[in-house]
């Protein structure tokens, strides 16, 4: 049987078992935030990740992580700029001297301390059969609870959702949490809300719910710097209006 032949036998074989090549995975959030009783505008949080590229997208901002190259880049479509700055090799606790997206604009740094329940209350939210998970932060000038409805019955990677865009986001005492409690690391949220006590301010609360989780094949390009933008060297320069 001639070589080209065998070839494409072997090609319908694994098309007839349903093989198809690796996709991305494609994660899309809904949020809202609450504050002295007004509510925002709903906000989207999209996420695009596969083996060690991601990116996320929200509120005109793109954070684009290559644990390939060990770089960040913080940008700014419509202000044509971007910022770099390296990814940090784990998150395990060791302290971190750059300045961080969270931090901006801010001066008082949270150091919670985390503990998480299992409540081992079950409910069907947005289609799913959920677990509920309640995580407590606290330090000495604030709180934060995160009540979290968790489903595992997804198309995407869901460890892999949390080694990229939880490495490189949280903080250390976190993200220590999500490493040692399997519920958290190898679940997707579906649906959660987070009340958080600042020191001197009324309390925040944030409402996310899931919008939509598939493995399916990213738009070309998504994971680099798109075409036109200036490098900038500090993020008060990315800022800057």
């Amino acid at each position: 049987m001639p070589v080209f032949i065998r070839v494409l036998l072997l090609l319908f074989t694994f098309l007839a078992a349903g093989f198809h090549l690796p996709a991305d995975d494609h994660v899309i959030y809904e949020a809202t935030r609450t504050y002295m009783g007004r509510t925002t505008p709903v906000m989207t949080m999209e996420y695009w990740y596969s083996e060690n590229k991601a990116v996320l997208i929200s509120q005109g901002r793109m954070t684009i992580y290559r644990y390939d190259l060990g770089k960040r880049w913080l940008v700014l479509p419509e202000l044509k700029r971007y910022f770099e700055e390296s990814l940090p090799a784990s998150n395990k606790g060791e302290s971190k001297d750059e300045f961080r997206i969270q931090d901006y604009g801010f001066r008082y740094q949270k150091n919670y301390h985390w503990r998480a329940v299992e409540t081992g209350k079950t409910e069907l939210r947005n289609g799913k059969n959920c677990r509920e998970v309640i995580l407590y932060g606290e330090d000495d000038y604030s709180e934060e609870t995160r009540q979290m409805w968790l489903a595992v019955y997804f198309p995407v990677n869901i460890p892999r959702f949390f080694k990229l865009f939880m490495n490189a986001e949280s903080d250390p005492a976190l993200f220590s949490l999500f490493e040692k409690t399997p519920i958290l690391r190898q679940n997707l949220l579906v649906e959660g809300t987070y009340s958080e006590e600042p020191p001197i301010a009324p309390t925040i609360v944030w409402n996310r719910r899931l919008v939509k989780a598939e493995s399916i094949e990213a738009p070309s390009g998504i994971y680099e710097i798109p075409e036109g933008m200036t490098k900038v060297n500090s993020l008060e320069e990315l800022y800057a209006r």
